[in-house]
């Protein structure tokens, strides 16, 4: 098995993840404008989506450990291709809502793959590899919106994002046949009955915690980025600049998580997660409640900055826990990251349509209050453990 080749395959893989789903929070003004939707209606579109990875994730993470992850790859690939053709010749803003919660499900399919695939062949540097795919994740989806700017700012408009992310996906999907992939091993009778049901009470509570981390940081990550445009539309911020606070938010995670990569090990993981618990909740403000333009875009960098090590670390962490259910954690953390991004920033929102945004962003506030909580309980369990 060459693990530095399936590594770096599987970073370009996760590069697109990040590039191409995102440009949809720059296109969203212009579909509001186009299809004339209030904004829970504009909303339903991320609904979809998140169901549909829901979906996916539900069944790819156990499919990649059963039946193998190349098929499971190149079909998921192959899908979005499609789908986000269909999406830019979409004439219909229910179509386009049915066709985002199928790019979802293709979505789901692949993501939690790559996550299993990289700590798979990173057994020795999990915490590491993990920050550094999640980390090229945000590189993909700090340029994805620059990209996306350049053509709503130019004639070709919001439909040419939707057939260049097709390209993307498709051109990627057919390169995979030409790519050696390992099938999952499959565990023994003796390690299939070490379930993670069959776990010390002390374990279950570590794994619960974890979950919630990535549960409360895609809340209010996905949030923030999903209605950043949006909201400055409306306080008619120019387009560029607009899309460019969701490549600045993707610039500071990016950096961040390859700072933790390197940090991750040396600090101690939840040391690590409380220390990012702590910046997120007092950055985030910085980005919905003050006015200048300088304060806002340090809100969103420093917020990303933040937030980039809460999710990698406690999938590094939770793998380490159960280093042979791969695929099942990456599942499972996909799972509840999805649930989050399919409601809260739906309900920010549906909230922001009777009160504004800045009130209803104070939903996202009271969640890093319970992150920070969350981040702390695995301090304490952690020097109990040591």
């Amino acid at each position: 098995m060459n693990s530095r080749k399936i590594t770096a395959f599987s970073l370009i893989g996760y590069f697109f993840i990040g590039a191409v789903p995102i440009t949809l929070a720059p296109s969203l003004p212009y579909l509001i404008r186009d299809f004339n939707l209030s904004l829970a209606l504009a909303g339903t579109v991320f609904v979809a989506r998140s169901a549909g990875t829901f979906l996916g994730v539900a069944a790819g993470g156990y499919l990649s450990d059963r039946l193998g992850r190349k098929p499971l790859m190149i079909l998921g690939c192959l899908l979005q291709g499609v789908f986000l053709a269909l999406v830019g010749l979409s004439p219909d803003f229910l179509i386009i809502t049915l066709l985002f919660g199928l790019i979802g499900f293709a979505t789901g399919l692949v993501n939690p793959v790559f996550n299993a695939l990289v700590a798979e062949v990173n057994q020795h540097r999990r915490a590491a590899a993990l920050n550094a795919l999640h980390g090229v994740y945000s590189v993909g989806a700090m340029l994805g919106p620059i990209a996306a700017g350049l053509l709503l700012a130019s004639r070709f408009g919001w439909r040419a994002i939707f057939f260049g992310g097709s390209l993307l996906w498709t051109v990627y999907g057919l390169s995979l046949f030409l790519v050696a992939i390992p099938r999952a091993t499959r565990p023994k009778k003796q390690d299939r009955d070490s379930t993670i049901a069959s776990a010390g009470k002390h374990v279950k509570v570590l794994l619960l915690l974890l979950v919630l981390v990535s549960y409360l940081y895609n809340c209010t990550a996905t949030s923030l980025v999903n209605w950043i445009n949006t909201y400055l539309d409306q306080v008619e911020f120019p387009v560029l600049l607009g899309a460019g606070m969701v490549s600045i938010f993707y610039l500071g995670l990016a950096i961040g998580r390859f700072a933790c990569g390197l940090l991750a090990e040396k600090t101690g993981y939840a040391r690590l997660i409380l220390y990012c618990a702590l910046g997120s909740l007092a950055f985030y403000p910085l980005a919905i409640y003050t006015t200048a333009p300088l304060l806002i875009a340090f809100g969103v960098f420093a917020s990303g900055l933040c937030f980039s090590g809460l999710h990698p670390t406690s999938m590094a962490w939770a793998n380490r826990l159960f280093p042979e259910k791969g695929g099942t954690i990456a599942s499972m953390m996909s799972i509840v990251m999805t649930l989050g991004a399919m409601s809260v920033p739906w309900l920010v929102g549906y909230a922001a349509d009777r009160i504004g945004f800045r009130l209803s962003f104070s939903l996202n506030i009271a969640l890093l209050v319970v992150l920070v909580f969350v981040a702390s309980s695995l301090l304490a369990k952690e020097k109990v453990t040591a």
